[in-house]
């Protein structure tokens, strides 16, 4: 290979792992073809002739499961121990049921849009993050995973409500933004835990009174969304510091109550 004939086989792949701008022109597609060729050198590269000692946390943390796709067998037990993993693309829009194995993994966040989520998720018992990307019916198997203590779900196109996250009793975060909710996830009332909950940019139309319940909430946006009113109930959040109503169909009688409610509370509107 003639490319960076001047840097060491080490320097070469980390500048293919990290998409170097000066090299690779993200934005057209000849930048686009270019990286993914030499992106597919540098994994049979390393499964040939073994990865270079200073980029195996690298792998372990950003390409886990590219390693396991090229076979890079000298990666096994670093991947393993691994406890966070941050992953920008998959390479068949699917989580490898592999993953499984990683019982020590704490932080995972997954920004490629996965098609599928394999049943062995739930033996990562040791998760406390999670930031996924999904497209489909929201996966009830990550409600399996009882120490989580923030979700955060990227999707467009949820069609189903989560049916069992109030099993997950330690969140303390979730973020269920822009996913496609035409109605309050009922369930997520009785998360005690919770003091920051995320659903704005959905199309919900109505608050539960049992809203009420979150008593530790200190954040709640519920932004873009087509209400015309909040239930009384939100007054017994004592401990709520910020209220996200902006791009709502609040009138100005239910702005009036909210501030009567709410005196402790920044209320961001439209006009705020």
């Amino acid at each position: 290979m003639q490319l960076f004939k001047r840097k060491s086989r080490a320097e070469r792949i980390n500048i293919i792992l990290s998409k170097d701008p000066h090299i690779y022109d993200e934005h057209t597609l000849k930048g686009q073809k270019k990286w993914a060729k030499d992106f597919d050198w540098a994994f049979k590269d390393m499964a040939k002739n073994g990865t270079p000692d200073d980029l195996k946390d690298y792998l372990a943390f950003r390409f886990p499961f590219h390693c396991w796709q090229y076979n890079l067998k000298d990666m096994e037990s670093t991947i393993l121990d691994v406890k966070e993993i941050d992953v920008e693309m998959l390479s068949d829009k699917n989580i490898p049921p592999k993953i499984g194995q990683l019982v020590n993994l704490e932080h995972l966040h997954i920004y490629d849009y996965a098609l599928s989520i394999p049943n062995e998720f739930e033996k990562l018992k040791n998760l406390k993050t999670l930031g996924l990307s999904f497209r489909g019916n929201f996966p009830e198997v990550i409600c399996k995973l009882v120490r989580l203590e923030a979700l955060q779900m990227r999707s467009n196109d949820f069609t189903n409500q989560p049916l069992n996250i109030d099993k997950l009793i330690q969140l303390k975060s979730l973020q269920l933004n822009n996913i496609g909710f035409n109605n309050f996830p009922a369930s997520v009332t009785s998360l005690d835990n919770l003091n920051d909950l995320g659903l704005g940019r959905n199309n919900i139309k109505e608050i539960p009174a049992d809203i009420g319940k979150l008593i530790n909430l200190k954040k709640l946006r519920i932004d873009n969304n087509p209400l015309r009113k909040i239930p009384k109930e939100i007054q017994l959040l004592k401990k709520l510091e910020y209220l996200d109503v902006k791009q709502t169909k609040l009138t100005n009688e239910a702005r009036v109550q909210l501030e009567k409610w709410l005196p402790n509370t920044e209320i961001s509107y439209d006009d705020k």
